[in-house]
């Protein structure tokens, strides 16, 4: 019952989740921009753009795959593959992917439910998110993606 919260217990936890989450942000949103200065659009377009959308978003959920992102991290990464006009379906993949299959999800996934779980986990999220990234390339969702530049 609501009664019987302890408020000021409550309210602490509350302020340093917070604050925490407000630090994370602020500090993941300043390493990408650095990053951005350092690693230059030209080799982020390299990456992912291919000629063969499948394998720009392969690799765009690959790049997903081995950072180890929230999605308050991820939405900055994204507006970066955003301005560098890397091929929409590897950065929607890396969207999709980077939040929900890190390597701290799938080392969790392992130790909690087991090989055969992760797997299954890895290989629906990775498939999913390959595929979701290819078909709103191709239904041209670019268009709805505001200009952040």
């Amino acid at each position: 019952m609501i009664s019987n919260i302890d408020w000021s217990r409550f309210l602490s936890e509350f302020t340093y989740i917070f604050f925490e989450l407000i630090f994370l942000f602020f500090t993941i949103s300043f390493l990408v921009s650095l990053a951005q200065i350092f690693i230059s659009q030209k080799r982020i377009e390299g990456w992912l753009n291919r000629p063969n959308k499948v394998i720009s978003a392969v690799l765009g959920a690959c790049i997903g795959l081995v950072t180890p992102f929230c999605s308050c991290s991820t939405i900055p990464v994204f507006v970066g593959l955003m301005k560098s006009r890397a091929p929409f379906a590897g950065a929607v993949s890396f969207l999709l992917t980077s939040p929900v299959l890190n390597p701290a999800i799938i080392t969790l996934m392992a130790a909690f439910f087991g090989l055969k779980a992760m797997v299954l986990y890895t290989l629906f999220t990775f498939v999913f998110a390959v595929s979701i990234g290819l078909l709103l390339d191709a239904l041209g969702f670019k268009r709805y993606v505001y200009d952040v530049t």
